[in-house]
């Protein structure tokens, strides 16, 4: 996921085409049906049709709308476009929970020490007097 921000003052729609988005993944598509009346040539009456269509996915963004979308999304051309003409800017990644680590307060303590040791001792090939 990658944070991205639209830059215009005016909401913003993005066809997420199947050819481009689907394909490196899960199938975004809707399928619709269509509803349709067809007439019958011969006879005149009139024949209901079922038809599904599939219609690809798209991307809305409100004004100055920042938003986390999928990082397949920018192989979209209408997407492409926007980044290259900066009317769409890519933020950065998207914060993923790193974790910290956390130091022990012991192995402050004995480097505290062995530096004072070392002050100690002599220093090169001098022998001590």
């Amino acid at each position: 996921m990658i944070l991205v921000k639209n830059k215009l003052r005016q909401p913003r729609c993005f066809n997420l085409e199947h050819k481009n988005y689907c394909a490196q993944g899960k199938c975004a598509c809707q399928e619709i049906d269509l509803g349709r009346a067809v007439l019958n040539g011969k006879d005149g009456t009139v024949v209901k049709s079922q038809e599904k269509k599939k219609v690809c996915s798209s991307l809305r963004f409100g004004p100055l709308e920042k938003k986390e979308i999928d990082e397949r999304a920018l192989n979209c051309l209408e997407l492409k476009a926007a980044v290259q003409m900066r009317t769409l800017q890519v933020l950065r990644p998207a914060a993923t929970p790193a974790s910290k680590p956390v130091s022990s307060g012991s192995s402050s303590r004995s480097s505290k020490s062995k530096a004072s040791k070392k002050n100690s001792e002599p220093v090169g090939d001098a022998a001590p007097e």
